[in-house]
């Protein structure tokens, strides 16, 4: 039977909470002004690609759990993707449209976001916790 690590477990459970979390408060009223001057095409398609890959970081979470190496790849992919959103998307799109929003508690939400994602891909990239996933 393969060991489970301790951050794995953890790692797992945060995947699977800061998913749901962001789940309850999408809508895409707010994908529509985070995202303007774009066509509204462009805007469902993002908000589209953000439901999926909150869905993904649940199974992802779950599967942790069972140490599939299919499901660290995605963890690390989830991070490499929250990256992307923040310094390559954000600066590009959102950004310019948060300037009367901006906040400490955006300003916090973000350097957690960004925090967990390079956890994610340090961890899950680790030969240690590979090797527990290829046992």
């Amino acid at each position: 039977m393969k060991k489970r690590l301790k951050g794995t477990i953890i790692l797992g459970i945060l995947l699977i909470l800061g998913s749901l979390y962001q789940l309850r408060g999408l809508s895409f009223q707010s994908y529509g002004w985070l995202f303007s001057p774009l066509p509204e095409t462009i805007i469902k398609f993002r908000f589209y690609i953000s439901v999926a890959m909150l869905f993904t970081g649940i199974i992802a979470g779950v599967g942790l759990f069972f140490l599939k190496d299919i499901f660290r790849k995605i963890a690390v992919f989830i991070g490499f993707f929250i990256l992307y959103n923040y310094f390559i998307e954000g600066p590009l799109f959102i950004y310019k449209n948060l300037k009367g929003y901006i906040n400490a508690t955006v300003i916090s939400h973000i350097a957690v976001e960004v925090c967990f994602s390079i956890i994610l891909i340090y961890y899950f990239t680790r030969p240690k916790v590979k090797e527990a996933f290829k046992r």
